[in-house]
């Protein structure tokens, strides 16, 4: 049997309430959607704890806490290695698209 949810215990607010508790780092508003993004899909690998109550969705302010602090610290974030493509693969590219756009194959330049 799963571990009832906290939340049960907890004062609940809207998702867009619970939204303006959050900053975003330019120090502005969190959207609301981005609240929904977190408790549907998830942040890193965590969830917002998240309840759904007639046709509302609602959350906690110790819930929100909980999920910051599930999150890696900035230092541990992971970074990935883009490796830019080849430049035919970019010149193959582009050929594909510009053919596409005017449905007509480009001449080469030799």
């Amino acid at each position: 049997m799963p571990m009832p949810s906290p939340l049960h215990r907890e004062e609940l607010v809207s998702m867009a309430a619970a939204a303006a508790w959050v900053r975003a780092r330019n120090g502005k508003k969190t959207h609301v959607s981005t609240l929904y993004r977190w408790a549907l899909r998830g942040c890193r690998g965590k969830k917002l704890e998240t309840v759904l109550i007639g046709r509302e969705r609602m959350t906690s302010k110790p819930a929100l806490e909980r999920f910051f602090e599930l999150m890696p610290e900035p230092d541990s974030t992971v970074r990935v290695d883009v490796t830019p493509k080849a430049p035919h693969k970019v010149a193959r590219d582009v050929e594909q698209l510009h053919s596409r756009i005017f449905k007509k194959k480009p001449t080469r330049a030799s």
